[in-house]
């Protein structure tokens, strides 16, 4: 039960005990309220990927093409701050929406976990392993290498960039 719920969009299951949180219900038919869930790294992933219940972003519907499965992130750090995502810089302080649901290909922008750290970086699938590389104007940062059956998650795709007033 809870799984048809959490695909409905009803609630949000967390990592930690009792983690179930209703999804607030809208009080306009034509938007959607997707939860900001905490921070991802662009750039080093150091900080412990952890969901914080930040607010909720109302976007209109027509504006997603899925509208189930998602969250968002504040993304801090400049490792992806040369990638675009419909006419959006993945900027430090901006939101990402993320879709949990969505099918991952070479070149799509993901959040992965690493060690209990969330990033966000360009996928590439190769043979023996899997190559999250930055996109940032920064030389300091560099792709992470990590073996095809490796441990770490992959959290969902980055679907959208939305500016952050407050970032």
């Amino acid at each position: 039960h809870l799984n048809a719920l959490e695909k409905k969009g009803f609630i949000i299951r967390t990592s930690e005990a009792r983690g179930i949180q209703i999804v607030e219900e809208e009080e306009y038919d034509y938007l959607i309220g997707i939860p900001i869930l905490g921070y991802a790294n662009a750039g080093t992933p150091l900080a412990i990927a952890q969901e914080d219940r930040l607010g909720v972003l109302h976007v209109e519907k027509s504006l997603l093409k899925s509208k189930r499965d998602l969250f968002s992130l504040v993304i801090k750090g400049d490792s992806m701050n040369q990638k675009v995502i419909g006419g959006k810089n993945l900027a430090d302080g901006s939101y990402i929406v993320v879709s949990k649901s969505q099918d991952v290909k070479n070149g799509d922008v993901v959040v992965a976990v690493l060690d209990n750290s969330a990033t966000v970086k360009t996928i590439k699938f190769e043979e023996s392993m899997i190559v999250l590389y930055p996109e940032s104007d920064n030389p300091k940062h560099t792709p992470i290498y990590l073996d095809k059956y490796s441990n770490s998650l992959i959290n969902g795709k980055v679907v959208m960039v939305l500016e952050n007033p407050r970032g």
